[in-house]
């Protein structure tokens, strides 16, 4: 809604870096999320604003009567139980417990959620909390629980680490899942994953019903039997075939030969053709080291369409 962003990054910009992306089910909504990470004071007012836009928007979701599972990378430490040394951090950069706590990303992250620690009077706008963390429900006093680790110091044998990834819920769903956890031994990233799993029946308005009958479109299911197949009409609100840059495209495979009729865009092979050649020996760099794009150098064509595409689609869906 208007007025309830700060207003110090465009709306634009803030949705400019496929942060997020919402999938809403007949059951739930669902954000997946991957949050700016905290590297340096130029990303500050962006992260910022990025954690307080999802704030608004989970809780304008929630309020409209709708529940809400959020997941992933947040890049936040909720509490010194969820870092490693988080004591002796604090006193080689002379900061307090409580000055750590009240970090601006830190406080918003804790007025999202239930049993967030938030010094003071709650903030304007955040009176209550409305997410579950559910590691926590299942775990509320279990230390070391990282899920993410310094491959460049090899912290992870020694579990030197913090939990910034998570699976938050909002009060609806909270009953429909049995256990949450991390997978702390499955290798091969410098996250490890956390999983919650659903029960197979659900309790709604007094009713025992199946999961599939509620996450499924309208008719698709009954007490767990499917009844029909699934068809266009099905498509969830927030799906890409819906935008009008891509309604047009017959198949995915579109995107890779020729441009939408409606854009006038060059095609991707088009643009691989002419895109200079990389050694393959070239030092890999990991997606949080890359900077942010810098709109500069993008043709103003193509700006004055994103833009348009923007409005077009502003009165339907919007991240904020």
């Amino acid at each position: 809604m208007p007025g309830q962003l700060s207003g110090n990054v465009d709306e634009l910009e803030l949705d400019s870096e496929g942060r997020c992306v919402i999938l809403e089910f007949p059951a739930f909504v669902l954000l997946g999320v991957y949050s700016p990470a905290n590297r340096n004071e130029s990303r500050h007012n962006f992260r910022i604003a990025f954690l307080e836009a999802l704030d608004v928007r989970v809780r304008n979701i929630i309020a409209s009567g709708k529940q809400v599972i959020l997941t992933g990378d947040l890049n936040v430490v909720r509490s010194e139980m969820d870092s490693t040394n988080v004591a002796e951090c604090l006193r080689k950069e002379g900061m307090s417990l409580e000055e750590w706590k009240e970090v601006p990303s830190r406080r918003i992250f804790n007025h999202l959620i239930f049993d967030g620690s938030v010094s003071g009077q709650r903030d304007e706008g955040r009176e209550t909390p409305v997410l579950w963390d559910l590691c926590r429900c299942f775990h509320p006093g279990r230390p070391g629980m990282n899920t993410c680790w310094d491959t460049k110091r090899n912290t992870r044998p020694a579990n030197n680490g913090s939990r910034i990834d998570y699976i938050l819920c909002s009060a609806g769903v909270k009953p429909w899942f049995t256990h949450a956890d991390i997978q702390e031994g499955l290798m091969g990233s410098d996250h490890c994953p956390v999983f919650g799993m659903l029960a197979d029946s659900v309790e709604m308005d007094g009713r025992r019903v199946s999961l599939t009958d509620v996450t499924n479109p309208p008719g698709m299911f009954s007490d767990g039997k499917r009844l029909r197949g699934w068809s266009h009409k099905d498509s969830l609100p927030l799906s890409a075939r819906l935008i009008p840059e891509f309604d047009r495209r017959q198949s995915i495979r579109d995107m890779f030969s020729r441009s939408a009729s409606n854009t006038g865009l060059q095609s991707v092979s088009q643009k691989a053709d002419n895109a200079p050649s990389s050694s393959s020996s070239a030092t890999p760099v990991r997606d949080e080291d890359v900077p942010a794009k810098d709109d500069s150098n993008t043709p103003k064509d193509f700006e004055f369409r994103r833009r348009q595409n923007y409005t077009r689609a502003k009165n339907t869906t919007r991240l904020f």
